[in-house]
């Protein structure tokens, strides 16, 4: 391998933090680094090849981390990996989806067992075949950890309290999706979660039958919608109220 092959300057990394920056430049001056040398099986000191190696690994570093590659999940779908966490559960020793530890506290997911339909996030129903997911349990290196519950499953995320819901108030949109126009009611696979609610609403939805251009405007239809909705109880995206005037975003 030739390890004078040219390598990312580390000034060429724009995301780096400048002060990130400056003390990885201060640690790489700061001492000199040596490779094994295949001719004559010594350890010998490289400079500059060294130094500009040593940056493309810790930029490599920087780059899998940044880039998502230590995964967590997701709130708004309640997947992991692109598998949803909720559903039929088989365990297994070897071959699993997912690597579990059990905890008391602290937990990125809490589960109920249930023996009905498990289609809620975090409802897992164990079986022995026709699974859903597999899951290992372990004590270390899990994927992420789970807390079995009676109350009502949820998901932790970094803020440590409920997930940020927010409509962009100056263009009525949600996740970049325009709130408005037409809608078909779904089951599965939809773009939002909606829970109807008398107070308290992210946005009021008026009915119509034509020309939905509004915010707030939706038009039910079961072909070529603009987005699709499934109405739940809980772990909504967004909570609405049906209106007869005023629809929007308050």
């Amino acid at each position: 391998m030739d390890l004078r092959a040219s390598f990312v300057d580390l000034r060429d990394i724009s995301f780096f933090h400048e002060v990130t920056r400056r003390k990885m430049k201060a640690f790489i001056r700061a001492g000199d680094f040596t490779i094994f040398n295949r001719q004559n099986f010594k350890f010998s000191t490289k400079g500059n090849m060294i130094k500009r190696s040593l940056v493309q690994v810790l930029i490599l570093h920087f780059i899998f981390s940044f880039a998502g590659f230590s995964q967590e999940i997701n709130p708004y779908t309640c997947t992991f990996k692109g598998k949803t966490l909720f559903g039929k559960v088989r365990k297994v020793t070897y071959g699993e989806d997912f690597k579990v530890k059990a905890v008391k506290s602290s937990e990125d997911l809490s589960v109920v067992e249930t023996e009905q339909s498990p289609d809620q996030c975090g409802e897992w129903k164990f079986v022995d075949y026709g699974e859903d997911f597999k899951v290992r349990f372990v004590e270390y290196g899990e994927d992420f950890s789970i807390r079995y519950t009676t109350g009502e499953p949820k998901v932790k995320t970094q803020s440590s309290g409920s997930f940020a819901k927010e409509i962009d108030p100056s263009n009525c949109t949600f996740q970049g999706i325009p709130l408005k126009g037409k809608v078909k009611i779904v089951t599965s696979f939809p773009d939002f979660k909606v829970k109807v609610v008398d107070n308290f609403e992210d946005i009021a939805v008026k009915l119509v039958s034509n020309f939905p251009d509004d915010c707030g405007e939706w038009q039910f239809v079961e072909n070529f919608p603009d987005f699709k909705i499934q109405y739940v109880e809980n772990f909504e995206d967004l909570k609405i109220k049906f209106v007869e005037n005023f629809p929007g975003v308050k």
